[in-house]
């Protein structure tokens, strides 16, 4: 299961990269789990090494993020530019309400 969420992430940041929507002089916030950080830390050292995209590891619990989420962004304190959930969690509480959108 780790391992398919990394390549998933890995995967999100190329498109993101690929598709124009971030450009080696952007740098990208990631919210995830402090129990990932350090996977996810060396896996974006190796991305950014690549892309020159500098990515910035935010610790938020799962749970928090879909709250940080609805009360970040309305506030205008935006939120981050990518980060890891479940994918039963996407649709009713984050899509639905207009927290998060598709590329």
């Amino acid at each position: 299961m780790k391992r398919l969420a990394r390549i998933v992430l890995i995967t999100l940041l190329n498109v993101l990269a690929v598709g124009g929507l971030v450009s080696a002089s952007d740098s990208l916030v990631l919210w995830a789990p402090p129990e990932e950080s350090p996977v996810l830390e060396e896996l974006i050292a190796k991305w950014t090494l690549e892309t020159g995209i500098d990515v910035t590891i935010i610790d938020v619990p799962f749970i928090a993020q879909h709250e940080k989420l609805a009360l970040d962004g309305p506030a205008g304190r935006g939120g981050p530019d990518v980060f890891t959930s479940t994918q039963d969690q996407l649709g009713g509480k984050l899509v639905l309400p207009g927290l998060v959108s598709p590329l």
